[in-house]
């Protein structure tokens, strides 16, 4: 079998199975902002547009919900136990290079997976969503460094003033690691399609041709 598609076989699959599911295997017990049930949030919403005399559709609470948890989770820059941390000790009590990266693989392959769902059924996706964002909330919620990491990239963007630091220099290469690897392993599809068919048209590939030149 080709290299091209062993490689990407080897680093594709086990990334959208293994990865899809990093920090998201928590002990759902203790959590800080996330304590009701998602069926209980839902009666709220339901009940806050009986208020108005509005009989909500389904997609209406869904989306309704998906800005809960947001909100919940912009909640956690203004007050967390992470942003108490960072106030005390900044960036250095953020994770480690290894667990940002492993952090927004996952947040990357959970939007492919909402896209995905998107192209099947917008409502699968809303409801792909909602289940991504509640296990984000309890996620983070559960884990003070990755509240620390959320305050600091609030607190301290990528900017003119800060991008030669070495801290900032880590955080954004982590950020962009996720969009190079699937880059990457998209290369390697593409051009294992296109020697597949070249082979199959009996034209020589790249490296076939330019030793034919030489």
């Amino acid at each position: 079998m080709n290299i091209k598609i062993l490689a990407t076989l080897y680093i594709f699959l086990p990334s959208m199975i293994i990865l899809g599911d990093i920090g998201f295997n928590i002990d759902s017990t203790n959590i800080a902002y996330a304590a009701q049930s998602e069926d209980k949030i839902r009666e709220l919403i339901i009940r806050h547009y009986a208020d108005d005399q509005i009989v909500p559709t389904k997609r209406m609470v869904d989306k309704y919900l998906i800005k809960y948890y947001q909100a919940r989770i912009d909640e956690i820059y203004e007050e967390s136990a992470g942003k108490i941390l960072y106030d005390d000790l900044g960036s250095i009590a953020a994770p480690d290079f290894i667990d940002q990266i492993g952090f927004q693989l996952s947040l990357y392959i959970a939007e492919l997976q909402v896209g995905f769902m998107g192209a099947i059924s917008s409502n699968k996706a809303i409801a792909k969503r909602i289940f991504t964002q509640q296990k984000m909330l309890e996620n983070i919620s559960n884990d003070i460094q990755l509240q620390v990491l959320i305050v600091w990239q609030a607190d301290a963007p990528l900017s003119s003033n800060n991008f030669w630091k070495y801290d900032i220099v880590k955080r954004s290469m982590a950020n962009a690691f996720p969009t190079i690897l699937f880059g990457f392993i998209l290369f390697l599809i593409f051009q294992t399609v296109f020697d597949f068919v070249q082979n199959k048209k009996g034209l020589p590939v790249h490296e076939n041709s330019n030793l034919q030149n030489s």
